[in-house]
């Protein structure tokens, strides 16, 4: 009794925590907002903000001062002064170049967090395409499946005593049943991509799950009709905004702010004290009061010429490194745009394939009813159609992602770039 008692808390409890979990739709536009509002690692980026502006306090500091005391002990007393006094440390122009190098810092700082959202934004657009292809798999290969049943069901159905009878249902059974196991494959990789669509957004609700609202690509179409600015319009506009390159421009300026930082490390800080001089015991009348001195660093064995070198080597190379970058990204609009277009073709080509030979197999499924061809030749037409389908899907796919890439280089607010 117990332990019927049991496995029914157990069937229970785990009843109540598969119920728990909600299955919430989204479309795109939802998904890039549930990411910038609740992804976990883009709550983090922001905190690298929030550092690099605490570091443009930082770096304007004041150095503290120094209490020091110089008491005297014994009969050395007699007649010298102890003394009790303050030591101010002054730094020199070396305060605003500090804060100088913080400030650009933090602007670079805002940029890749404006980078990080960006990307973010494309990752969640093609994790959510991915569940769209995954799921237009699948429900290809359903359609497929449930063909081969009822061409299972009709070659049962003839007479057993045609030609071949046996050999065709066997055929048909055999195929069903692979059908099924690609089925069952499909559907893992489905729920695969509903799975890598999650970690994209990345909110930390272990008790939802995020699902597209489109079934398939086919409830999807204003992906079919993306269009394009000009190759070169594209160009320009990812100089522009390309991430990559801003933040090229903001390590020039850091590193020229740093030349100005190291330079400054020539000029002398000053120290300046003062305090209060006693005498314990005296021989005659004491001569107490107050004391000032002043003193600075020279840098005259090291003058900093290395550094001051170095800081301008590292400038000229990240110089070098942005033309680089301009160039390699010049080429990349264009391979971009020139693999889009082509896969925009060849994805116009696949759906008119996949229009005709949706409407040929109609015909031979007739035309095989009516024992006007063999059963294999039906088989045929059906794997050729289930060939052009997914090569359509895939066409679509590689489509999409050369968009994706193609906005991931330009570098623009996705409502803005086009």
């Amino acid at each position: 009794m117990k332990k019927i008692v049991s496995l029914l808390v157990i069937t229970f409890l785990l009843a109540t925590n598969v119920s728990a979990e909600e299955i919430v739709k989204v479309d795109m536009d939802t998904a890039i907002r549930v990411a910038l509002s609740k992804n976990v690692m883009y709550q983090a980026k922001k905190k690298d903000v929030e550092i690099a502006e605490k570091n443009i306090k930082i770096a304007n500091r004041l150095k503290n001062p120094q209490l020091f005391s110089h008491t005297l002990i014994g009969r050395v007393t007699r007649g010298n002064n102890s003394q009790l006094g303050m030591n101010i440390p002054v730094e020199v122009m070396k305060r605003s170049a500090r804060k100088g190098v913080a400030i650009a810092e933090y602007e670079k700082a805002k940029t890749e967090l404006a980078k990080y959202e960006y990307n973010l934004k494309i990752d969640v657009m093609d994790a959510y395409f991915e569940v769209l292809c995954a799921k237009s798999h699948y429900i290809l290969m359903e359609r497929k499946e449930y063909w081969y049943k009822n061409i299972l069901s009709i070659a049962e159905h003839k007479k057993s005593t045609e030609p071949r009878y046996e050999i065709n249902v066997l055929r048909a059974k055999i195929k069903h049943e692979r059908e099924l196991i690609d089925l069952n494959y499909l559907s893992s990789n489905v729920n695969e991509a509903i799975c890598n669509f999650n970690k994209v957004l990345n909110t930390n609700e272990r008790d939802i799950t995020y699902d597209t609202v489109e079934a398939s690509l086919r409830d999807n179409s204003y992906i079919l009709n993306i269009k394009l600015p000009s190759c070169e319009k594209l160009v320009d506009f990812a100089m522009k905004h390309n991430y990559e390159l801003k933040i090229a421009r903001d390590d020039i300026k850091i590193a020229d702010k740093n030349i100005t930082l190291v330079k400054r490390q020539r000029v002398p800080d000053l120290y300046l004290a003062g305090g209060y001089a006693y005498q314990k015991l005296s021989t005659h009348d004491p001569y107490d009061g107050a004391y000032v001195s002043a003193g600075m660093d020279l840098p005259i064995f090291y003058t900093y010429r290395p550094e001051i070198q170095q800081s301008k080597i590292v400038l000229d190379r990240l110089k070098y490194n942005k033309v680089a970058y301009e160039d390699l990204l010049n080429y990349t609009i264009q391979d971009n745009y020139y693999k889009f277009n082509a896969h925009k073709n060849n994805m116009e080509h696949a759906q008119k394939i996949y229009n005709d030979m949706d409407r040929l197999l109609t015909l031979e499924s007739e035309a095989y009813k009516k024992n006007e061809i063999r059963l294999m030749d039906l088989m045929n037409i059906e794997d050729s159609q289930q060939q052009y389908m997914t090569e359509f899907i895939e066409s679509i796919h590689l489509f999409y992602k050369a968009y994706l890439d193609l906005l991931r280089n330009l570098g623009k607010d996705l409502d803005e770039t086009l």
